[in-house]
C-alpha cells in the first residue's frame, strides 16, 4: 500500500521507482490516498500501480471500502 502524500518522497516517485526495479516491479502496488483527482488516478496507473483506492474520511466507510476490496 502507498499513500501518494508521503513526508520526503513524493509518493509518485516511491511508485516509479518501485516499478523501475526488477526485483521489486512484480510486487503488487496499490495506491491508497486522499486524492480524487482524475491526473492522479491516471498518473498512478501509468506508473503501473495495480489498484487506486481513495482513502474514506470516516472509520464506517474505510471498513467499508477494506471488507468490499478483499
Amino acid at each position: 500500500m502507498l499513500d501518494l502524500n508521503l513526508p520526503k518522497l513524493d509518493g509518485r516517485e516511491v511508485l516509479a521507482l518501485i516499478k523501475e526495479d526488477s526485483a521489486l516491479k512484480t510486487i503488487p502496488t496499490v495506491v491508497l490516498t486522499a486524492s480524487e483527482a482524475e491526473a492522479d488516478i491516471v498518473n498512478s496507473y501509468q506508473l503501473h500501480a495495480n489498484c487506486y483506492l481513495t482513502k474514506p474520511v470516516h472509520l464506517d466507510d474505510f471498513e467499508i471500502l477494506v471488507i468490499e476490496d478483499q
